[in-house]
């Protein structure tokens, strides 16, 4: 899982005030981006306004950061990491189940 987490990462178009300031690395490139070249798991867009057409968004340190509603394999790729992420999600007040085993 979390190698899948680096590879997504790399390739979120960050804004380049963020890498200014210090705040995350630059996008990677890779010299195979042309076109029919390399193609990311995901494509997490980002920009200063409020997307039209969203999957899912969400506003980060005056950004905005989204999956376009029109990307249908990042939007399945992200909805399997939501799944995936979910399982790792324990309740604290819930813990294991209680086992009694007879001691006669």
């Amino acid at each position: 899982m979390l190698e899948m987490l680096i590879d997504i990462r790399a390739s979120v178009d960050v804004p380049s005030s963020h890498v200014a300031e210090g705040r995350t690395y630059a996008t990677t490139t890779f010299d195979t981006d042309a076109p029919g070249g390399f193609r990311p798991m995901i494509r997490v867009q980002s920009g200063p306004e409020r997307p039209e057409d969203a999957f899912v968004a969400i506003p980060y340190k005056g950004h905005w950061f989204w999956v376009d509603d029109r990307g249908y394999p990042s939007k399945g790729i992200f909805s399997f990491l939501l799944t995936f992420l979910s399982l790792n999600d324990v309740d604290p007040g819930k813990g294991a189940p209680i086992i009694t085993i007879p001691a006669n």
